[in-house]
């Protein structure tokens, strides 16, 4: 493997963990605040439902030709504050 390419690795497995590791902190927060109106078991689906969904609009954001985007910014802006929201 040359040095590029182990770079490259590094650098997006940073990138992953990263995320992982935020959005568990974030999951642990939101399910605090859906609680507040919620059962428990709702509350952790919908906090699962929430991360879940910010890493899909994420990925898609990624993924898609910039024609395709519009929707899954606005998904994403969404989730994102409901999130913001949560951890406040």
């Amino acid at each position: 493997m040359n040095k590029d390419k182990i770079v490259r690795i590094s650098v997006v497995s940073i990138f992953v963990i990263l995320y992982f590791m935020t959005s568990i902190v974030s999951t642990i927060h939101v399910i605090d605040f859906f609680k507040l109106t919620n059962p428990d078991w709702l509350a952790i689906s919908l906090a699962i439902a929430f991360e879940i969904g910010a890493m899909a609009s994420l990925a898609a954001i990624i993924i898609l030709d910039k024609t395709s985007r519009g929707l899954v910014w606005f998904l994403f802006i969404l989730l994102t504050c409901m999130q913001m929201m949560g951890n406040a």
